[in-house]
């Protein structure tokens, strides 16, 4: 099993049997105390043993509480992971803040117990047979080569990933083998096994905030010490740059931490595009480079497209695929494997960590102020009137329209709330407010609420009884998702499988309830663990500060004036890290493109590899409408962004399923060293 992800143990492998049971370990060293790890590791009393892959954050907080004596040797974070187990059970993962899949044999009880981190950062897949087996991995091929293991698709899941659906966190793309879902722990006896969920993501009360002073002081002490326990490495550091708010704001208060500390320059990797200017963000970049202390490295993003390298990485990725553009990642991975570099920090998901705040607009006109919802309004359309290298999300905020828009959005529900009420005086008041803030005219919105004034209040009562209820449809789930043939969507039972995750969906009604949903949702989860997999395929180790869950629970105990406020998103970043950031990068409105790449990547760099697997789709077509795929491909660059991303997504597919039938090829990464420098 072991033997299966060379690029997982750089450093050696080690293996531990007792009678049935064994345990696999492969070395990567990246913090100074893993230099002197030794796993699988088996307590003093031998009765507990563990292997992982883990790095604790909190280790002074649990040498306190744990009472470990003073040692010459430092103490590694899977030794503390034992200690915490020995004097706490199972209770142990309440302790525990740190990226971590682990699992700990119990000889004692004879059991085997084994958890994953709160958010999903280091994966663990397992297949369990009744009365037979029970094994598990950090990867689905370590697990395929024990005899039994079923090697079937799962045919559920090729429908999930063609309709973008990641909703179920614990099926893989193979039958039988499961995925251990983020904030879950399980055990397994010969009583057979438990599994459970022992954390929920939750606000955390701001004790002693009271002010702005205080949420922005604590916000700044918080997210510098999830840059600084990140920063633990015993090799050279890299930030991925992107000039973006939230790479800007990592590497800036990494490169401060390291000079501060003697610890030299920050590394930096940043994609940059010649050909497709239009996603390039250089001069955002260089506004963080021209403060000095960094050692900047540049890759260029528009030499290949979403289907180049796909041997390389489906060489090592076995257990899900990637939409969108997963070469723009493997090459910053490259580029960090060539620099030495073992530790890459991201900047990834600081947008819902902190959120945009839009909700905060639902917010106030629910608390019928309707004054301010339109001052915020109007300063956060204002903001994005000069706005550059936008999103779709930024265009449509700019767009002549977008007052007009975000009333519509926000405003007219809470109008044709108050009307179905019959609550007169207080539509009244909103719509005095919309006519003057948004130069509305109140004829169209009479006309549309009229009736609620006309009609009696049974027959008023009746009607929202009855759209309450509602028909018994699911929304999405009434047709196949896009590219499904009807046929296999029937047979799959794919409309009940939508609807089983329907009561999923967000129904937040504010910024902090939309915060949850999203950072314990399973599409973030299964991101993070893609990002594991393509990392260890180039010996590297991608940490992410605005995942750490302190962080993560102090901003969802925030006031949502925080996230907006005076038409400023992510208000409470821009302010705690004004004096750190660069000025253009901490009032940056706009977002940086991959759009621009994308498609020309996709029909000119990739053509023929497009061409060779969606005109051939392989075992692909029994599951696809090949008359549809057809047409898109014969559209071409005319297709919208959204269906280009599916092109590619089936082309991604057909290629993943050709090569499984093909013979087995090595798939360790580092074959192709020599190509790659």
């Amino acid at each position: 099993m072991i033997g299966t992800m060379p690029h997982r143990s750089p450093d050696g492998s080690a293996v531990w049997t007792g009678g049935a049971v064994g345990l696999a370990h492969g070395a990567f060293h990246t913090t100074p105390e893993s230099l002197h790890e030794v796993l699988p590791l088996t307590n003093e009393a031998g009765t507990l043993t563990i292997t992982a892959d883990a790095r604790i954050d909190n280790r002074d907080e649990l040498i306190a509480w744990l009472a470990l004596p003073n040692r010459p040797e430092p103490i590694a974070d899977s030794e503390l992971i034992l200690a915490a187990y020995e004097a706490w059970g199972e209770r142990c993962l309440d302790r525990l803040v740190g990226d971590f899949a682990f699992a700990i044999w119990d000889a004692r009880q004879r059991a085997l117990f084994c958890a994953r981190d709160y958010v999903g950062t280091r994966p663990l897949y397992y297949y369990y047979e009744p009365g037979q087996i029970f094994a598990f991995g950090s990867e689905v091929k370590a697990i395929l080569t024990l005899d039994g293991v079923p090697e079937d698709i799962n045919e559920v899941k090729v429908a999930d990933y063609l309709s973008w659906s990641w909703d179920d966190v614990e099926s893989t793309l193979y039958e039988g083998v499961l995925r251990l879902p983020h904030a879950h722990a399980l055990r397994v006896d010969a009583h057979g096994i438990r599994k459970w969920k022992y954390y929920e993501l939750r606000p955390v009360p701001s004790a002693g905030c009271h002010s702005d002073a205080d949420y922005t002081e604590r916000f700044r002490e918080l997210f510098t010490e999830a840059v600084r326990c990140r920063l633990r490495s015993a090799f050279p550091v890299a930030s991925q740059l992107s000039g973006g708010l939230d790479s800007s704001a990592v590497s800036c208060v990494a490169r401060d931490i390291l000079l501060g500390a003697g610890r030299g320059e920050l590394h930096t990797i940043s994609l940059v595009f010649d050909e497709d200017q239009a996603s390039d963000e250089r001069s955002y970049i260089s506004a963080v480079l021209e403060q000095g202390g960094f050692v900047p490295h540049f890759v260029p993003g528009d030499t290949g497209g979403p289907l180049s390298d796909l041997d390389e990485i489906y060489g090592t990725l076995d257990s899900e695929l990637i939409s969108g553009n997963p070469r723009l990642v493997w090459v910053m991975l490259q580029e960090a494997r060539r620099r030495g570099v073992r530790v890459l920090l991201d900047g990834l998901d600081g947008d819902n960590v902190i959120s945009h705040g839009y909700l905060r607009l639902k917010e106030l006109v629910d608390a019928d102020d309707w004054e301010a919802f339109a001052d915020e309004a109007t300063q956060l359309v204002a903001r994005f009137k000069s706005a550059d290298h936008m999103q779709e999300a930024q265009r449509e905020m700019a767009d002549p329209k977008a007052l007009a828009r975000v009333f519509g959005t926000y405003g007219v529900p809470r109008l044709r709330a108050y009307a179905e009420e019959g609550a007169w005086t207080r539509y009244w008041e909103g719509l005095q407010t919309a006519r003057r803030a948004f130069s509305l005219k109140r004829g169209p919105l009479l006309r549309r609420h009229w009736r609620y004034l006309l009609a009696p209040a049974w027959l008023l009562k009746l009607w929202r009884a009855s759209k309450g209820n509602g028909s018994g449809s699911v929304s999405g789930a009434q047709v196949p998702p896009p590219l499904l043939s009807r046929q296999f969507a029937e047979r799959i039972r794919h409309r009940e499988r939508l609807a089983e995750f329907e009561g999923l969906k967000s129904n937040a009604e504010g910024v902090r309830e939309s915060q949850r949903e999203v950072l314990g949702g399973g599409k973030l989860a299964i991101g993070l663990e893609l990002g594991n997999l393509c990392a260890s395929a180039q010996h590297v180790e991608i940490r992410h500060p605005f995942m750490d869950r302190r962080l993560v629970e102090f901003c969802l105990s925030l006031p949502s004036e925080f996230s907006l406020r005076n038409g400023w998103t992510r208000f409470i970043l821009r302010q705690a890290l004004v004096d750190v950031l660069p000025e253009r990068i901490a009032w940056r409105t706009g977002k940086g493109n991959m759009v621009p790449t994308f498609t020309p990547g996709l029909f000119e760099r990739n053509d023929e590899r497009l061409r060779e697997h969606v005109t051939d789709l392989g075992p692909l077509a029994e599951f696809v409408d090949t008359e549809a795929v057809r047409r898109m491909y014969e559209r071409g660059a005319e297709l919208g962004e959204l269906d280009q991303v599916r092109l590619a997504a089936v082309a991604t597919m057909s290629f993943w399923l050709k090569r499984r039938r093909e013979p087995s090829v090595d798939t360790d990464a580092s074959a192709s060293e020599d190509r790659n420098g």
